[in-house]
C-alpha cells in the first residue's frame, strides 16, 4: 500500500517525466515537497522502489526512473 508521502513523490517525479525535465534531486523534492532533511525523502523513494513503481541507479546522479506512471495508481 502506498503512503501519502510516497504519492506525493510520486507525483513530482510524474510531472518532470511527462515535461521531459531531468528528474528532480532528493534536495529538489525537499524543497518542492516541505520535508526537513534529504534523508526524508530518500526514505519514501525507497518504498516508491520496494513497491516497483520506481527505480534508481545509485552510480547515476538524477537517475530516478518511475516504472509506473501516476495515473497507474487509482489514487
Amino acid at each position: 500500500m502506498i503512503t501519502e508521502p510516497q504519492r506525493r513523490i510520486w507525483i513530482a517525479l510524474d510531472a518532470a517525466q511527462r515535461a521531459q525535465q531531468l528528474p528532480p534531486t532528493l534536495r529538489e523534492l525537499q524543497v518542492q515537497l516541505g520535508y526537513k532533511t534529504p534523508s526524508a525523502v530518500s526514505y519514501q523513494l525507497q518504498g516508491l522502489i520496494r513497491l516497483g513503481i520506481a527505480s534508481v541507479d545509485k552510480q547515476v546522479a538524477r537517475s530516478v526512473t518511475l516504472l509506473e506512471p501516476y495515473n497507474w495508481f487509482d489514487g
